[in-house]
């Protein structure tokens, strides 16, 4: 199991002093699936508790990923949509790797709006952010209903479109925002006049080449990225990091990261919540 992540450092806004300081906030975290028996649930049981239906999604290390209609009524085309914290997401139930939303994130898309609210006293607006591996833009919308502007990045074009869908759902025009199918690698490149106050990097677990085992590649990848992302940071942003890697411990990835070399310093490390807590043992699933 990981080693136990240190304390949260204080948060500030400050840097140390250099010719392009900035800060940086990381975050470790890791999904846990816990597989349920399908006897403790009912539909008269989900039916007291409100629900309509359960769907259960075995993703088991070397097994098939497959996901079923558990007990209750089928979901129309396995589609509906979530309120998070007066968001609104589609997501579709029957995705064997993701319904859209990864729920493991809600807390970090909470800091992000409080980081933007922080950000807004001092600096001009609108604030920018830059969301890597956006997925569905989840970040993005969050952060656009406070004002902010993005750019997305990510190499499907159907989870851009997908995105653009999330804008629509909280009646904010995606066209006011950027969207970019490409290799988040290429993007600095691309972006080299624009800085950001704000930059999201949360890579998936199994980036990198069919050739390289995803710990290897994700693990000498992610050095790299910080080091590109953080020229497009402006002074006194933040980079909010993710590592999804169990097998990684905390200190190891925090130690390979090029936080002075860039003007960067850690800032608060964000810890998983009770809800997706990781235990010893759980190697087996996620």
């Amino acid at each position: 199991a990981p080693a136990p992540a240190p304390a949260p450092a204080p948060s500030s806004s400050r840097s140390r002093s250099s010719s392009r300081s900035s800060s940086k906030l990381l975050s470790k975290s890791s999904s846990r699936s816990s597989p349920s028996s399908s006897s403790q649930l009912s539909p008269s049981s989900i039916t007291s508790m409100n629900m309509k239906a359960v769907y259960l999604k075995h993703r088991i290390k070397g097994k098939p990923q497959r996901c079923r209609l558990m007990v209750g009524e089928n979901v129309p085309n396995h589609k509906t949509e979530v309120l998070e914290d007066g968001v609104k997401f589609k997501i579709h139930l029957g995705s064997t790797y993701s319904n859209g939303l990864f729920l493991d994130q809600k807390n970090s898309r909470k800091k992000m709006v409080s980081l933007l609210s922080e950000l807004s006293k001092t600096r001009q607006k609108p604030l920018r952010v830059l969301n890597t591996f956006c997925h569905t833009c989840s970040y993005s919308v969050h952060a656009a209903k406070h004002g902010a502007l993005t750019t997305n990045v990510d190499i499907s074009e159907e989870y851009l479109r997908w995105g653009k869908e999330n804008f629509e759902l909280n009646n904010i025009s995606w066209k006011e925002h950027e969207f970019i199918a490409a290799d988040v690698m290429t993007v600095p490149d691309q972006l080299k006049s624009t800085t950001y106050d704000l930059i999201i990097l949360d890579p998936p677990s199994f980036i990198g080449s069919k050739e390289n085992e995803g710990l290897n590649t994700l693990d000498q990848q992610f050095p790299v990225m910080v080091s590109r992302l953080a020229k497009l940071l402006s002074t006194g942003g933040y980079i909010m990091a993710f590592c999804h890697l169990k097998a990684i411990p905390t200190e190891q990835w925090l130690s390979s990261l090029p936080l002075e070399e860039e003007g960067l310093k850690l800032v608060e490390i964000l810890h998983q919540d009770n809800d997706f807590r990781y235990e010893e043992g759980d190697e087996e699933h996620g």
